[in-house]
């Protein structure tokens, strides 16, 4: 499965690199992108985690 990480913090979107153990879910880090628009546009992947706060 191809992953992207959609969040507008950079260490949140190093702290997810880090703590998934991508090879063992065989899932692949397809990008990364800072706003939901920015993830739209890449359409990259067809899951993307995301850190969602009012």
């Amino acid at each position: 499965m191809r992953i992207l990480i959609v969040d507008d913090e950079t260490a949140v979107h190093d702290q997810i690199k880090r703590s998934i153990a991508w090879r063992e879910l065989d899932w692949q880090l397809a990008g990364d992108a800072y706003n939901g628009e920015e993830g739209l546009n890449r359409n990259l992947a067809p899951w993307v985690l995301s850190n969602v706060s009012a």
